[in-house]
């Protein structure tokens, strides 16, 4: 029964991380029309942030744009979206190489910035990679650490993600009572 739970907890964390909030693609691509600004560079973004869930290589275009941009002149906010976007993307498409290289980047990025949010989503994205090739007590450490900045940042969807990663790490290791 309590597998079933974390299922559906996965599940449904799972569709709300996907942040379907009714914009039209479309709509956001005709507004990218504009000069090089934090704007333009949120609305590709918000793009790639769309695509993750229908289009994993239109999603890395559109992040890869939006991290050139804003390093271009120094956005450093949508610099670290883009890598986390990255770092994301790439896990879906498994490619480990890329997502610790991104995820890493992003990671060291918030560190400097001391952007909580930003460390947290870097590190359950890094606890990812490490749960998909079986290195369970990394991937622990990395939840654990997520956790804490997301407690930091005070960021719900981020600390229900953390925890329910360790519950998920916690039952494939047969540790039920901490799952």
């Amino acid at each position: 029964m309590m597998k079933i739970i974390r299922l559906v907890a996965f599940i449904v964390l799972f569709l709300l991380n996907t942040n379907v909030s009714g914009t039209n693609i479309d709509s956001l691509r005709s507004e990218i029309n504009i000069s090089i600004s934090n704007k333009k560079i949120d609305l590709l973004n918000e793009i790639a942030e769309h695509y993750l869930k229908s289009n994993i290589d239109s999603a890395i275009f559109y992040s890869q744009k939006a991290l050139l941009l804003s390093s271009s002149i120094q956005y450093i906010d949508g610099r670290l979206y883009s890598l986390n976007k990255l770092a994301f993307a790439y896990y879906i498409k498994n490619n480990e190489e890329k997502t610790r290289e991104y995820a890493k980047e992003a990671l060291e990025l918030s560190r400097e910035m001391d952007n909580n949010l930003g460390k947290a989503q870097a590190c359950n994205i890094l606890g990812l990679i490490e749960w998909k090739i079986g290195a369970y007590p990394k991937a622990v450490d990395y939840y654990l650490k997520a956790l804490d900045f997301a407690t930091l940042a005070e960021n719900k969807v981020e600390i229900a993600k953390s925890n329910n990663y360790l519950g998920l790490v916690y039952w494939k290791t047969g540790n039920y009572p901490k799952s």
